[in-house]
């Protein structure tokens, strides 16, 4: 089942103050003449282990955003989905970006936030529980596209993300968590889409 509950976020001071900045800037966009949503779909690739033990990762890396843009600088709050090997994950954050160069060719971008997990594997059984964790992901875009309205942008990202995986032994005996550790490097295609001229 999807490990998100009220509990969990009431229990986790983090994950409630990076929803309830979520939506601040959420509220913010709504307000400004420069908001613009924006969706990114591409592919990951890497490892992922508990410290002592790696194996290869890939999956799809999906995800929609909403922000403001201050010119040379935006600031969103957004969602996604990804999916690698047999578990997938939510993906909650907030993101930075700042462009480079006179004509903005160049972007750079940090998302950082809380990923909630599901898996279709060994976890799927009742003495097992996977939990998602913290993550940081920074890119870099090279723009491929645009005019008054619509920005294309291939992004070359890095992503370090934490999930637990507990084992809760049926007869009653301590848990045991397993911390996992995900390193994967990322190419994306995304599309801006600006509600307002600036």
């Amino acid at each position: 089942m999807l490990s998100i509950n009220k509990k969990y976020i009431i229990k986790n001071k983090k994950v409630f103050v990076l929803m309830l900045s979520l939506w601040t800037v959420g509220a913010l966009a709504q307000t400004s003449s420069n908001r613009f949503s924006q969706i990114d779909a591409g592919y990951a690739i890497g490892g992922s282990g508990d410290g002592f033990f790696f194996a290869l990762d890939h999956g799809v890396d999906l995800s929609l955003t909403h922000g403001i843009d201050f010119g040379n600088f935006a600031l969103l709050g957004g969602a996604g989905y990804q999916r690698f090997d047999r578990n997938s994950f939510i993906p909650v954050f907030l993101e930075g970006s700042i462009r480079l160069g006179k004509k903005g060719n160049g972007q750079l971008r940090l998302r950082s936030g809380h990923a909630f997990a599901q898996s279709e594997g060994p976890a799927d059984l009742e003495e097992y529980n996977l939990r998602g964790g913290g993550f940081i992901a920074p890119a870099y875009g090279l723009k491929l596209w645009n005019n008054k309205t619509v920005r294309l942008t291939a992004w070359f990202g890095y992503l370090y993300q934490r999930s637990t995986l507990q084992f809760q032994p049926f007869n009653g005996g301590q848990t045991i968590n397993s911390l996992q550790h995900y390193h994967l490097f990322s190419i994306k295609i995304g599309g801006a889409i600006y509600h307002a001229k600036k």
